[in-house]
């Protein structure tokens, strides 16, 4: 009866532990769908990202195309702190 209750509290706790790390990869790629791409993005799209107004989103579209979204500053097309709001939200990819 002893090794009956252990084996099922050690299969619960695997379960549990298992459906903690499926539910961390289903939110890491509900994360991935929603960055924004600094290449693609509409200004409205641009418009929903914390920190970009009209004027920041007008200029990302026009200094397009980005290598990587560290364009953003080094290109002087925002500022550094507008930046560090947007830089986990954002990403960039190659467009050819």
């Amino acid at each position: 009866m002893k090794r009956a209750i252990l084996w099922l509290s050690a299969f619960g706790y695997g379960v549990f532990v298992a459906s903690i790390l499926m539910n961390r990869k289903d939110r890491r790629r509900k994360d991935a769908r929603r960055l924004i791409d600094l290449n693609l993005a509409t200004e409205k799209e641009l418009l929903e990202l914390k920190g970009i107004g009209e004027v920041f989103a007008a200029r990302i579209v026009e200094n397009r195309p980005y290598a990587t979204k560290l364009d953003l500053v080094g290109r002087r097309v925002v500022p550094t702190a507008a930046y560090e709001m947007i830089k986990d939200a954002v990403t960039v990819t190659h467009v050819a």
